[in-house]
């Protein structure tokens, strides 16, 4: 569960970052170099994402579901009906 925690905070901080970036982008008409730095920092924080699933699937304090895989058929038969006589 802290996992998901974590990783929900590190995406809010990438938008929260990229959204930064656009309001320098726009206020500043690239005079300074705040959107630059707004953006490194995404990168930044994206990296710092990519490692942290990364070692939580290397460690296993994240477990990937099953979810994307395809159901097995089933091998066990349906009883069959009574054959009357």
């Amino acid at each position: 569960m802290l996992s998901k925690i974590v990783i929900v905070i590190l995406v809010l901080l990438m938008i929260v970052s990229l959204g930064s970036a656009m309001v320098y982008m726009f206020k500043d008409r690239g005079q300074t170099d705040r959107t630059l730095n707004a953006l490194k920092w995404r990168v930044g924080i994206w990296a710092v994402l990519l490692v942290f699933i990364i070692a939580g699937l290397k460690f296993g304090f994240i477990i990937p579901s099953n979810s994307l895989v395809p159901p097995t058929p089933s091998t066990e038969t349906a009883p069959a009906a009574p054959n009357p006589q």
